[in-house]
């Protein structure tokens, strides 16, 4: 009786693949279909990607991506940014304060060429009840000038993330804010 290659046990050989042997316990758990082109691979080798529960190969794996917003895999043709499905970016859109991976599609540069630059600045409040107080109050000084994100390193509080702009638009735009932060 032959051996299966996968688990080196002498049982009947149910299915034979890439010239190895598989008995019908390791090629019912090892063996996929891709349920895109209906390939057949092996699933121990890490080629593959699950997509809605089904099994995908390594080569048409290559047409999704995962977004870590939803925490799923969507096709290339849905993604917004590097992080998000379209989706997703509707809800982010709404949401104040964002998760820490947003990054805005198009950001808007402020000034005029050739020297932009950003501020991330991160604020912590005294209770989480505060977060959505003072977003708020930030939103309202700094308007769509800048776009607040979620912090790992803050446990009440959120990031201010400024567009790219030159140093004198950033003295400008800054100004309010630093005259009358929220309180």
């Amino acid at each position: 009786m032959p051996c299966c290659n996968s688990c080196m046990r002498d049982r009947p050989v149910h299915e034979t693949f890439n010239g190895n042997n598989y008995c019908e316990t390791c090629a019912s758990r090892q063996l996929s279909t891709c349920s895109d082109c209906e390939v057949r691979f092996d699933s121990y080798v890490g080629h593959d990607y699950n997509v809605d529960g089904e099994m995908v190969c390594h080569g048409c794996g290559k047409n999704y991506f995962y977004c870590e917003t939803c925490d799923s895999r969507h096709l290339i043709e849905d993604r917004y940014n590097q992080y998000c499905c379209n989706a997703c970016r509707i809800v982010l859109e709404t949401q104040l304060i964002k998760p820490y991976n947003y990054v805005p599609k198009e950001p808007k540069f402020y000034g005029k060429a050739p020297f932009f630059m950003g501020v991330e600045l991160e604020v912590e409040c005294d209770a989480d009840s505060e977060v959505n107080t003072k977003a708020k109050q930030v939103v309202k000084i700094l308007g769509d000038f800048v776009y607040l994100k979620n912090d790992g390193s803050l446990i009440d509080g959120f990031e201010i993330v400024s567009h790219p702009a030159t140093l004198a638009q950033h003295k400008l735009l800054w100004n309010a804010f630093l005259d009358n932060p929220p309180k």
